[in-house]
């Protein structure tokens, strides 16, 4: 769960995302947007990056950081594969 800052209002707003990748050497997670540049989440941490993180039972303040888009595409390369679907013909 990633709580940030609405870029109009300044509430808080809160938005479940999908952990593409985790480094725990770093304790570092990454997400990314089903939405692109359009999600709100996306545009809200990128006018304001701190951020409140919950995973679990843990909880966490942080600044969100942008991925340069060669990592970012790599990240996402590399969820695709372990989340990859097997067709039902080679499950045969």
């Amino acid at each position: 769960m990633l709580t940030h800052t609405g870029r109009r209002s300044g509430a808080p707003r809160r938005t479940v995302v999908e952990v593409v990748d985790h480094d725990e050497a770093t304790d570092t997670y990454f997400i990314a947007s089903g939405w692109g540049e359009q999600s709100d989440w996306l545009q809200n941490i990128t006018k304001t990056p701190h951020v409140s993180v919950s995973v679990g039972r843990r909880k966490f303040e942080t600044d969100a950081v942008r991925l340069p888009v060669a990592d970012a595409v790599r990240a996402l390369e590399t969820y695709a594969k372990r989340h990859r679907r097997h067709s039902l013909s080679s499950a045969r």
